[in-house]
């Protein structure tokens, strides 16, 4: 077992984003949504547009300085 402290390190919400995946089997409709941070302070979960069943929860991202489009002159 380690004995490494782990610490907590604020970030900006625009930063992060959650996979969500269709749970239903809906035709025409998007199979992976993405939706930031932001989306649940209502408290909400992702649903088939077609048939208004939940989505799945596949995985949390954040975004990071290698992933960005780097700026070229």
């Amino acid at each position: 077992m380690s004995n490494k402290k782990s610490s907590w390190h604020k970030i900006s919400d625009s930063s992060i984003r959650q996979r969500w995946d269709l749970n239903c089997h809906c035709k025409m409709v998007e199979k992976v949504v993405y939706v930031g941070a932001d989306f649940y302070k209502d408290g909400w979960t992702p649903i088939c547009e077609t048939c208004g069943t939940n989505r799945k929860y596949i995985s949390t991202e954040i975004e990071t300085e290698a992933s960005k489009p780097s700026k070229r002159s």
